[in-house]
This record gives C-alpha cells, sequence and structure tokens, in this order.
C-alpha cells in the first residue's frame, strides 16, 4: 500500500518506467496522459534524456506526447551529475513519509473503490 504514495524523482531516468512509472509533477496520477505508442511499453524515461549534455530531447518529447505531457515533462529539472532516479514519497511537500500522509493515502485509495 505504501508504493501508492510512492513517485519517482528523475535523476538520469533509468530507473522510472516511461509509459507504466509514476514520475511526472502531476499529482494527480503522476503518470503520462498520452497512450503508449512509438515507444516500447517498457522503455525507461532515460529515452527522452540527453545524457551528454544532462537536458530533456524536447524534439522528441514535443512529437511524441499530449501538450499536458510535454508541459510536465519539461518542467523537470535536472542535475549536472545526473543521479540515479529515487524513490521519493509523493504526498508531502518535504518528500518525507510520514505515518499520517500514508494513513491519508490507503484511507482516499480505499474511498476510490467503493
Amino acid at each position: 500500500m505504501v508504493q501508492l504514495g510512492c513517485r519517482w524523482q528523475i535523476g538520469n531516468g533509468k530507473c522510472a518506467k516511461l509509459w507504466r512509472g509514476k514520475w511526472l509533477p502531476t499529482p494527480s496520477s503522476y503518470r503520462l496522459v498520452t497512450p503508449p505508442h512509438l515507444l516500447p511499453e517498457d522503455a525507461s524515461v532515460s529515452v527522452l534524456i540527453n545524457l551528454v549534455a544532462a537536458t530533456w530531447t524536447s524534439d522528441l518529447i514535443h512529437e511524441l506526447f499530449l501538450p499536458f505531457d510535454v508541459e510536465a515533462i519539461l518542467s523537470i529539472p535536472f542535475s549536472v551529475s545526473l543521479p540515479a532516479d529515487k524513490l521519493i514519497w509523493a504526498p508531502s511537500t518535504s518528500s518525507q513519509f510520514t505515518v499520517s500522509n500514508a494513513y491519508k493515502v490507503i484511507r482516499k485509495s480505499l474511498c476510490e473503490l467503493q
């Protein structure tokens, strides 16, 4: 259940799955809205990153995704060192896990099932 509140913080993009992963800074789902196409379903976010320049490949991103997703992707900043992707606790502004926030996430998911 804790996984419900986690999302990837993008570093080099190698761990976060492009189509199935929760990695966008969009609290509604943290996932792409654009349906999978052209790139394999198991592709990682790294296919969208120029690892030499530590930048997004914006031409490819504009070609593949809906405007809403393009805006969200391009808003993600990079560190020059391109560290590994990191799982963070999304429901908190500090990205830190708390029992209180976990309880809220679980309670919300249970309410959505009804």
